[in-house]
C-alpha cells in the first residue's frame, strides 16, 4: 500500500470535496479503496481515520526488514513534512520495543514522559501499520482549498497534508 501513497492522497482529496465518499471510505475502507483503483491485497486489514482539531493519529509504519539500523531511518512524507517529533518518535518505535509499547499502551503518558505535555480535551493515538494491517489517516483540511487546488491535488500534484499548520493545537507540533 505504500507504493500508492500519491493514489491515497488523490483519494483524501476526493473526500475532502465529497463528504459520501469520506464516510464510504471510513465505513468499508477496502471495498472502497477497490472502486478507487486502488489494489488492497488479501489478507490486508485497512483502517480508516480521520485526525480533527481535537484528535490526531500517529501511524507507526512498518519498518523494513531489509535495511540495516544505520540505514533505517523513517523518511519525509507529506503527512509529516512538518512534524519532525512525529519522525522522532517513529524512529524511536523502530529502535526500541519497549518504548513503542509504552507508546501505543499510554499514549498521553509516554508522551508526557518525553516532554510533550497532551493538552485536556486533545487526544493523540499511536497505530501501528504492519504486515497485516493498514492505517489510512485522513488529515483535518486546515485550510480552504479551491477547486483548482483539490484538481491538482487528484492529479497528483499541488498541496501536502501538514499537521502542524500554522494555529495547529497539535503538541507535536510544537517547537522541539
Amino acid at each position: 500500500m505504500y507504493d500508492q501513497c500519491p493514489r491515497c492522497q488523490q483519494l483524501i482529496a476526493k473526500c475532502w470535496a465529497n463528504e459520501a465518499l469520506k464516510k464510504r471510505l471510513m465505513g468499508d475502507p477496502a471495498g472502497t479503496l477497490k472502486a478507487e483503483g486502488l489494489d488492497v491485497p488479501e489478507g490486508l486489514t485497512v483502517n480508516v481515520v480521520e485526525n480533527t482539531a481535537h484528535a490526531f493519529t500517529l501511524v507507526i509504519p512498518a519498518r523494513s526488514t531489509d535495511l540495516s539500523d544505520e540505514d533505517h531511518q523513517p523518511q519525509q512524507n507529506a503527512m509529516y513534512d512538518q512534524c519532525p517529533r512525529c519522525l522522532q518518535l517513529i524512529a524511536k518505535c523502530w529502535a526500541d520495543d519497549d518504548f513503542k509499547q509504552r507508546l501505543l499502551g499510554d499514549t498521553t503518558g509516554t508522551l508526557n514522559a518525553e516532554g510533550m505535555e497532551v493538552p485536556e480535551g486533545f487526544m493523540i493515538d499511536v497505530v501501528e501499520n504492519t504486515a497485516h494491517t493498514f492505517t489510512l489517516v485522513i488529515p483535518e483540511r486546515q485550510t480552504e482549498l479551491s477547486d483548482e487546488d483539490l484538481a491538482h491535488i487528484a492529479g497528483g500534484s499541488g498541496p501536502t497534508f501538514m499537521p502542524c499548520e500554522a494555529g495547529s493545537t497539535n503538541p507535536l507540533c510544537r517547537p522541539m
